[in-house]
This record gives structure tokens, C-alpha cells and sequence, in this order.
């Protein structure tokens, strides 16, 4: 992939999942990659401009997420589920020097990640 490419990935497509996907391709994301568990969320979400969108469920979410990057992973990854898992998963997908948005808190986060600090990996 040519590093001009920038890849932004969508975790939950409820209605603020939704807007993001629109602003992330209004701010000139490249490749926007929706994921939720609801079909039709992501029809919706390719009709609002997501490039490519997967169930999560039986789907290993950081790898599917290299896979459509070419390997390189997600520049951006909005998180707007809330689920604790969701946010372990996709964290596996994030490019080296990525950017993870938490959107929707986890009540309880797993792997030693504390939403609202700083972290660099």
C-alpha cells in the first residue's frame, strides 16, 4: 500500500458510528472500513461511504482489519460501540503510530487500556 493511503476503521455503526464514517470520508480518509454485528447497519454505512464493512462476530476484528490494509493497519480506529471487546480487537488492527478514538466508554476495559489517559504503542 503507498503511504499516502490513510485507512480509518469504524467500530459500531449505531447513529454516531454513521456520522463518523461520513466525516471520516468528508476529511479525506482514503479507505473508510465500517464493523458492526447488524447487516443492515452496514449497508447503511457503505451508502454513507464506507469502502468495506464486516461482521465482527466468528472474525478475528484485528486481522481482518490488516488483511484489508494490506498489513499495514488502521491509521485511525473510532470507536463508537462501547463494548470492551470490541476495543481489544480492534486494537490488534491499529497501524504502528495509529490513532484509537474512544468514542463510547467500556464500563470495564480489559488488558491494562485506561480510556481518557494517553497511551502510545
Amino acid at each position: 500500500m503507498c503511504a499516502s493511503v490513510i485507512f480509518v476503521v469504524i467500530v459500531g455503526l449505531g447513529a454516531i458510528g454513521q456520522i463518523a464514517v461520513q466525516l471520516a470520508k468528508k476529511a479525506g480518509a482514503s479507505v473508510v472500513i465500517g464493523v458492526d454485528p447488524i447487516e443492515h447497519r452496514c449497508d447503511i454505512a457503505r451508502r454513507h461511504g464506507a469502502d468495506f464493512c464486516f461482521n465482527p462476530g466468528g472474525t478475528d476484528v484485528g486481522m481482518e482489519i490488516k488483511k484489508l490494509t494490506g498489513k499495514q493497519g488502521a491509521d485511525v480506529i473510532i470507536e463508537t460501540s462501547g463494548y470492551a471487546d470490541a476495543l481489544q480487537s480492534a486494537l490488534r488492527g491499529l497501524a504502528y503510530g495509529g490513532t484509537i478514538s474512544y468514542v463510547a466508554f467500556a464500563k470495564t476495559v480489559y488488558g491494562g487500556v485506561q480510556p481518557g489517559t494517553r497511551s502510545a504503542f
